[in-house]
C-alpha cells in the first residue's frame, strides 16, 4: 500500500498518514478534503492524491468503496446506500460511528479491493449488486452488455489483472460518484 500523508493543508503536528483512525472524536473537520503526498523512496513512489475525512460506519476492510454524504463512509451496495452519489476508497477500517479517518478521492489508489475476476487496464469500475464496497471490471456478454451492477463514473483500472490478484488493485480516482442504480445508468 501507498503511504500517503496529509500535507495540504498544513495540519497541526505535521503530515498525518492517511491509515490513522481517530476513535471518540473527529481530529479535523469532517469533510475536510486535504491533497496528500506517497514520498516513499523508489520507483513505488505514487505521487499525490486527494483525501476526505469521514466518520466511520460500517467499512470493515482497508480499500472498500464506500459512499459519503452527511460525511459518513457507508459501504456502497448496502442497504441505505444503494442510490447514487459521491464515492470513495478507505484508507483504514472504519467500522464504527466512533471511527474518524480518510478515504482517497482523487488520484493513484493501489489499494483499492476487488474481486477475483481478470479486467483489462483502463476498463472502467462497477459495483456488483452482490459483494458490497468491492469495485470490479467490465463482464460483457458477446453483445457487449454489462452484466454488473452500479458503475463507478470518474475511475478506471490503472493496470490489467488476473483472476488471482483480488486485493490491492490500482484505480485512478477523479472524485468518483455512482450517476444510477444499474450498469447502464
Amino acid at each position: 500500500m501507498s503511504l500517503y500523508k496529509i500535507e495540504d493543508p498544513i495540519l497541526a503536528g505535521g503530515p498525518v498518514a492517511v491509515t490513522q483512525v481517530d476513535s471518540s472524536t473527529p481530529r479535523f473537520p469532517l469533510g475536510l478534503i486535504a491533497r496528500g503526498e506517497d514520498k516513499t523512496s523508489g520507483t513505488a513512489r505514487i505521487g499525490a492524491g486527494q483525501f476526505v475525512y469521514l466518520q466511520g460506519s460500517n467499512a470493515a476492510s482497508v480499500g472498500m468503496f464506500v459512499n459519503y454524504s452527511a460525511n459518513q463512509a457507508v459501504l456502497v451496495g448496502t442497504g441505505s446506500t444503494s442510490s447514487p452519489g459521491p464515492l470513495a476508497v478507505v484508507c483504514a477500517v472504519l467500522t464504527a460511528t466512533s471511527h474518524y479517518g480518510w478515504a482517497q478521492v482523487q488520484g493513484l489508489c493501489d489499494f483499492a479491493r476487488g474481486t477475483d475476476s481478470s479486467v483489462a487496464a483502463g476498463a472502467g469500475v462497477y459495483i456488483p449488486a452482490a459483494t458490497d464496497g468491492i469495485g470490479v471490471g467490465p463482464a460483457a456478454t458477446s453483445d457487449g452488455v454489462v452484466l454488473l451492477g452500479a458503475r463507478v463514473r470518474n475511475a478506471c483500472f490503472n493496470a490489467s489483472y488476473t483472476s488471482s490478484q483480488s486485493l490491492s488493485q490500482s484505480l485512478y480516482l477523479m472524485f468518483p460518484y455512482v450517476g444510477g442504480l444499474t450498469a447502464s445508468q
